[in-house]
């Protein structure tokens, strides 16, 4: 009977101990071709409190991507380059990795989306919504300079 309860007892403390080793580490990752806002930060923080930015993390490729090349095939390395990439941070996070885009071209974001494979690669994607503000910024001449200003609203999740 003693035994029992030694075996079960082992049983439940190392089980308690390997679930306890296995660290979840949440990262948001910011892929964008820019810094993240003061609101984006404080939003991002509800999905991670370990937020990464590509361009710090990783320079090559964030070089490479916000300078997309035109040539289909350099888009599809690039691809499977940035794919390897989030597979790592992916396993990194423990599965808990939320990724923020778009990043490159229109057509490398085509191409990125027909190859990914959300079955084996499940991270959140989400996108930045702003709202468009127009100001009337008055010149020392005189004269009236439009400028668009653009003020975060939210994250759109995919």
């Amino acid at each position: 009977c003693s035994y029992n309860r030694i075996i079960r007892f082992c049983f439940l403390t190392c089980n308690y101990r390997i679930y306890c080793k296995k660290k979840i580490n949440p990262m948001f990752l910011n892929c964008t071709a820019h810094e993240l806002t003061q609101d984006q930060i404080k939003l991002a923080r509800e999905y991670a409190d370990k937020i990464l930015d590509l361009k710090a993390d990783n320079t090559d490729l964030h070089t490479k991507l916000v300078n997309c090349p035109p040539d289909v095939l350099v888009i599809q390395d690039l691809v499977r380059e940035l794919l390897f990439y989030l597979q790592t941070k992916y396993d990194e996070s423990q599965t808990r990795l939320t990724v923020h885009l778009p990043i490159g071209s229109p057509a490398f974001m085509a191409v990125f989306f027909m190859k990914l494979d959300r079955r084996t690669l499940p991270f959140r994607i989400v996108f930045s919504h702003s709202d468009r503000v127009s100001v009337d910024e008055r010149q020392a001449d005189g004269s009236i300079v439009k400028r668009a200003v653009f003020k975060f609203v939210k994250f759109i999740e995919i």
